[in-house]
């Protein structure tokens, strides 16, 4: 799912933030009163932080709420995949009725 990949992004941001601070887990998980397990899900993002909770995060590292956001104009590889898979299929339709209309000699 799409919004998976986003929260993952999130989580991802979230995890480098803290690390780059030597913040360990346990204690953005305390400032977040919540348990470890839990910010250790955010951080996968496989459990989705409230906007409350991202603004707890904001505040604590002193950044602003928006650059933890992920970057929506990222795809996930499946739909860059897919994608790919469509303009192939499109360049060859195209191909093949151009073939046929110059080989039919209309």
């Amino acid at each position: 799912m799409e919004t998976d990949f986003y929260y993952s992004l999130l989580g991802e941001k979230i995890a480098v933030l803290r690390s780059s601070m030597n913040i360990k887990q346990e204690e953005l998980a305390e400032v977040l009163n919540i348990s470890r397990p839990s910010m250790v899900n955010i951080e996968k993002g496989r459990q989705r932080p409230s906007i409350y909770m991202l603004q707890l995060i904001a505040e604590y590292f002193s950044v602003e709420i928006e650059s933890l956001l992920p970057d929506m104009q990222k795809r996930p590889l499946t739909q860059i995949y897919a994608i790919g898979a469509d303009e192939t299929m499109l360049q060859s339709a195209t191909v093949n009725r151009f073939f046929k209309l110059v080989t039919s000699g209309k």
